[in-house]
């Protein structure tokens, strides 16, 4: 309810068909005020998946066979393939007692407003932060803002001679 004044009951309310109460703001001294709320962030796209799978490199050959995306990083516990931080998937090897699938996904957005939810600057150039959605998944909200970190940017093809 962004800059709108909080003067009258829903149309849904009926019988009082989105009236005020008779009387109810003197009673409560209530005066008609705006509540500030501060706009949601205005998404751009996902731009990554995070999954859990007990053999990331079958998998990793499966993706990059049917969609021909490179590695972008190797790990002791994962693999990233993608195009770079704008378009990525992270297969990790599940852990004990983890079950495979979806572990985060990665919202791109346009600005980052300044909010109760601290952001951090992270390794894929952009400042985030993550919140538990249900079960295991998680959403990553995030705002490039710098270059990546090594391990994100695409390795350069030497020049052939």
């Amino acid at each position: 309810m962004y800059g709108h004044a909080i003067l009258r009951l829903p149309d849904s309310h009926a019988p009082l068909g989105g009236r005020d109460l008779p009387g109810y703001r003197r009673a409560l001294g209530l005066r008609a005020q705006t509540l500030p709320m501060k706009p949601a962030p205005i998404p751009l796209a996902f731009h990554g998946i995070v999954i859990r799978v007990r053999e990331p490199e079958a998998v990793a050959r499966t993706i990059r066979e049917l969609l021909g995306w490179r590695t972008l990083s190797r790990g002791a516990h994962d693999i990233v393939l993608g195009e770079g931080p704008e378009l990525f998937l992270a297969i990790r090897k599940t852990g004990r007692g983890e079950t495979e699938g979806v572990e985060s996904l990665h919202l791109a957005v346009e600005r980052l407003s300044r909010s109760r939810r601290r952001s951090a600057p992270d390794a894929l150039g952009g400042d985030s932060w993550t919140r538990p959605l249900i079960g295991d998944l998680a959403l990553t909200v995030r705002e490039f803002r710098r270059a990546p970190g090594s391990r994100w940017r695409a390795k350069r093809k030497k020049p052939e001679r």
